[in-house]
C-alpha cells in the first residue's frame, strides 16, 4: 500500500511538473548590443591599454517561472580593441584588437521596470590585429542592469570578463589573455513565439 501511494505521488508530481512547464515554456527571442570600455588585466597590460568594445547579443528566453525568472541561452560576438602600450614595438600597428564568438545559458530575474541577468558561456577567441597573432579557446562571465523602457526595449549598464587560451604578450608565453569590459547595453525582447 505505501509502495501505491508513494507511486502516486511521484507520478503525480511528474505531471504537474510537466503542466508547469509546458505553460512557462516562452521562447521570447531578444537581441541587443554593448558598447563601452575594454580594460586589459593581468599579463595583457604588458602589451595594451584601456580600449573599446562593441557587441552584439542574441538569443531566447525558454522559461519563464514565477512572472520574475527567466532562464535562456545567448550567442555573442564582440571586438574589443585596444590601444598599444608605449613600451611595445608596435611594427606600425598602434592597437591590439580580439574577436570572440562565445555562447551560453543566461538568468535574468525582473519585475515591472528592472531586469538583473547573469550569463557565461564559453567559445572562440582569436588575435586579429596587432603585433600577438594567437588564438584558442576561452570563457566569460557577464552580468547586466537594465531599465524597461516600454515595448520589450531595455537600457542598463553591464560588466563583463573574459578569459582566452592565448598569449598575451608577445613571444613564447602559456600564460591566458584576459581582459574586463563594461559600459552600456540595448536590449530589445521580440513578442513571444506563437503569440504574434
Amino acid at each position: 500500500m505505501r509502495m501505491n501511494t508513494w507511486w502516486l505521488n511521484v507520478s503525480g508530481s511528474f505531471w504537474l511538473l510537466m503542466g508547469v512547464s509546458v505553460r512557462t515554456l516562452a521562447l521570447e527571442p531578444y537581441a541587443g548590443v554593448d558598447l563601452g570600455m575594454a580594460a586589459p588585466t593581468e599579463k595583457l597590460r604588458r602589451t595594451a591599454d584601456v580600449g573599446g568594445v562593441l557587441a552584439l547579443r542574441g538569443g531566447v528566453r525558454l522559461f519563464t517561472l514565477a512572472d520574475s525568472f527567466t532562464l535562456g541561452f545567448e550567442l555573442t560576438p564582440q571586438f574589443a580593441a585596444m590601444p598599444l602600450d608605449s613600451g611595445v614595438s608596435t611594427k606600425g600597428r598602434n592597437v591590439q584588437s580580439v574577436f570572440s564568438l562565445t555562447a551560453g545559458p543566461r538568468f535574468a530575474l525582473y519585475d515591472d521596470y528592472f531586469e538583473v541577468s547573469l550569463s557565461s558561456g564559453g567559445g572562440y577567441y582569436t588575435h586579429t590585429f596587432g603585433v600577438i597573432d594567437d588564438d584558442g579557446g576561452g570563457w566569460y562571465l557577464s552580468g547586466a542592469l537594465q531599465y524597461r523602457l516600454g515595448q520589450g526595449n531595455f537600457l542598463g549598464l553591464f560588466a563583463r570578463r573574459d578569459e582566452a587560451h592565448m598569449r598575451p604578450v608577445k613571444g613564447p608565453s602559456t600564460d591566458l589573455t584576459t581582459y574586463f569590459t563594461g559600459g552600456l547595453i540595448f536590449q530589445h525582447v521580440f513578442a513571444p513565439v506563437g503569440n504574434e
